[in-house]
């Protein structure tokens, strides 16, 4: 209790063991007498101790080590560290005047966090983020007649799979796609639809097909892809076959991927693009 912060306030226990934790040195003073050349400190000495079954420890208890009964906010064998649901707030620095103890914020989501950083861990109800208030791209938040806010993948164009479950727990910055979720964003409209902002290369209210220049299935989960055909094709309906990907319309060329010129014609149809008959 006689500890005090270079400002004047007392130092609380948080504090005094970031004080101890950072100590590289200690200086007392001492009086000497006569003509000293060397003064050698012996027998110094530090005990260690291990937590073990009374019954079936090997070597002799250390008296001078005790194991601390911590309040909720804090865990360790002298209390020096954050208790589950806690963090030392660090935003102070280095100054150990500034250091606190505070509760995760999670948003009702998780009860863990970095005990360091306080970014929370295990986000519930399809969340992530530092406080597990983020959304990801292709889900859409909503409020059930529990009045329980969760975030569910997009039905853009179907309902999450197996492969998917309804509500994704995220670690950090990284969460599962879904299968058949090809949207950006969308909007709930009722209770089985929704309105939906499509990825690039996708189509229809409920991205249920693939626009004009790609190919695929995306309501049997086959994404849309571009059109391999050398870019020798107007964006347009037919110009590829909408499951294969078989170029159908080539411009100048021919060839399953418009990858020749036609009959009659002679250069580069890949790279120059430059088929012509002179």
């Amino acid at each position: 209790s006689s500890f005090t912060n270079q400002n004047g306030s007392a130092m609380s226990r948080l504090q005094f063991l970031n004080f101890l934790a950072r100590m590289r040195r200690i200086s007392w003073p001492m009086a000497v007498v006569g003509n000293v050349r060397a003064v050698r400190l012996q027998d110094a000495s530090l005990e260690l101790a291990e937590v073990s079954d009374a019954s079936s420890a090997a070597g002799r208890p250390v008296r001078g080590v005790e194991r601390c009964a911590c309040p909720k906010e804090f865990s360790g064998l002298s209390c020096q560290l954050p208790g589950r649901g806690f963090f030392i707030d660090t935003s102070g620095g280095r100054d150990v005047s500034q250091l606190t103890i505070k509760p995760c914020a999670c948003s009702n989501r998780s009860e863990l966090c970095d005990p360091f950083s306080g970014q929370c861990l295990n986000c519930r109800d399809g969340f992530y983020g530092k406080k597990c208030e983020v959304c990801p791209p292709g889900h859409v938040i909503e409020t059930g007649s529990d009045r329980k806010t969760i975030c569910r993948p997009c039905r853009c164009p179907g309902q999450p799979s197996s492969q998917c479950p309804h509500f994704l727990n995220s670690a950090l910055q990284r969460y599962p796609r879904c299968p058949r979720n090809f949207a950006e964003r969308c909007e709930a409209l009722g209770s089985d639809m929704d309105i939906c902002t499509c990825k690039e290369g996708y189509d229809g209210v409920n991205c249920e097909r693939c626009k004009p220049g790609y190919y695929g299935d995306p309501a049997r989960n086959l994404p849309c892809q571009p059109c391999p055909c050398s870019g020798n094709i107007l964006m347009e309906p037919g110009s590829c076959h909408n499951i294969t990907g078989e170029c159908l319309r080539c411009q100048n060329s021919t060839g399953y991927y418009c990858e020749l010129c036609t009959d009659w014609m002679f250069g580069d149809s890949v790279d120059a693009k430059n088929c012509t008959g002179e």
